[in-house]
């Protein structure tokens, strides 16, 4: 009786231990899959900003004076730069993405010849795209 007993304890002692590892396993599965989700949105917000933040360097109007957004853009794609250091390709690209926009806009703020600065503004862009894919991807 004395081991009838000792082996049902046992039983109902390994169960338990059983189902709080399997708890555990499976929120510490669900709070990664929740920071790769929440990841993936900053990224995804990176993207917009420095497309928007090109778009009005591209709209810049000589003479005139930078839009309020495009100000707080830039000051955002910088903030982004540090925000996303733990991946230093992707804040390296963001880096150059911000440093073209703002070529762009000081350019043609001045008139001068912005040929070259789109096109490596352009591919500072699709290198920031490709880097957050490949890291949205993993």
């Amino acid at each position: 009786m004395s081991a009838n007993l000792i082996s049902l304890f046992g039983g109902a002692l390994g169960t338990l231990g059983g189902l709080w590892l399997t708890s555990r396993l499976s929120e510490t599965r669900e709070r990664s899959k929740y920071f790769r989700e929440k990841e993936a949105e900053r990224i995804l917000d990176l993207e917009e900003r420095a497309g928007f933040a090109l778009e009005l360097a591209f709209e810049q109007k000589a003479g005139e004076d930078y839009a309020e957004n495009f100000k707080d853009l830039m000051a955002q794609l910088r903030a982004d730069a540090g925000k996303f250091r733990r991946y230093p390709e992707l804040s390296k690209a963001t880096k150059q993405v911000r440093h073209w926009c703002s070529c762009i806009a000081a350019d043609r703020y001045r008139r001068a010849d912005v040929r070259e600065a789109e096109r490596e503004a352009e591919t500072a862009l699709s290198k920031l795209l490709n880097v957050s894919k490949t890291l949205r991807s993993q």
